[in-house]
Formats: C-alpha cells, sequence, structure tokens
C-alpha cells in the first residue's frame, strides 16, 4: 500500500479566534514553545494548540482509518482471487 496516500494535513485552529496563523519564535521550533496567535494575542504550548483542536485531528484520523481498512480489503480480496486463480473448487466473490 502507498503510506503517502493516506499522509493528511490538518488546519489547527486559534480556540479563541479560529486563526489559522500563528507565530513561533525560531529557536523553539522543534521543541515545546509557545506558540502565539496575532489576530487575538492568545499564547498557547503546541500541545495545548494540538489538544483544543482534537476534534478536527480525530475526524482526520477516522476518516483516514476508514480509507485504509476499506483498501486493505480491497487488497486481501484480491489476493485471494490470485492465490486461488483457476481452482474449480474455490471461488472468491
Amino acid at each position: 500500500m502507498d503510506s503517502d496516500k493516506y499522509s493528511r494535513l490538518v488546519t489547527l485552529l486559534c480556540p479563541t479566534c479560529g486563526n489559522s496563523l500563528f507565530e513561533q519564535s525560531e529557536d523553539d521550533e522543534n521543541q515545546e514553545g509557545m506558540i502565539h496567535c496575532p489576530s487575538c494575542d492568545r499564547t498557547m504550548s503546541k500541545s495545548e494548540l494540538i489538544r483544543e483542536n482534537g476534534e478536527v485531528v480525530d475526524g482526520a484520523v477516522d476518516e483516514m482509518n476508514d480509507e485504509l481498512l476499506a483498501d486493505a480489503q480491497k487488497e486481501v480480496l484480491e489476493m485471494l482471487r490470485n492465490a486461488f486463480k483457476g481452482s474449480k473448487y474455490i471461488r472468491i466473490g
């Protein structure tokens, strides 16, 4: 399966004003630094921002899980068809 097919870009929104653009100091980019919303002047940590956007993240994960399950079922069915191809005793629907 192509793993790139299942990657998603989830836009996180400020829980106060709904803005999607944030500021972060350059020395904090890869750490648990503070994120600042320039629209409403709220400052929060990355983990707080992710937690506040939990429904959006969960929705993206659920959508990805549904696609992954459907594709896995198709792939297993195709593998079974190929494994028993030509057999007059076993038929895969």
